[in-house]
């Protein structure tokens, strides 16, 4: 089952492996950047690094989806407004 929810601090998203779909990143300056974890905090594995060099939102899709074992953690925000994120449960 897909999911989606707009996050605009660091948090876990889902606790089960999961593919993530897909982001829109709203940067507040530009240098944004914001990592995206496979687990349930900021010392798991980091699957995904965005930098947002202009203050313009940017839409990632992953088609297929980004595989994740132990659960989606979204965090280290750096001049992030927000995040939309989806993603579907294993």
């Amino acid at each position: 089952m897909q999911t989606w929810r707009w996050t605009t601090v660091a948090q876990v998203l889902t606790k089960k492996p999961c593919n993530l779909l897909g982001l829109v990143v709203t940067p507040s300056a530009a240098n944004a950047e914001l990592k995206v974890y496979d687990g349930e905090g900021n010392t798991d594995p980091i699957i995904l690094e965005v930098f947002l060099a202009t203050k313009h939102s940017q839409q990632y899709n992953f088609p297929g989806g980004v595989k994740t074992d132990r659960g989606l953690y979204i965090g280290s925000f750096t001049s992030i407004t927000g995040v939309l994120v989806r993603w579907e449960v294993d």
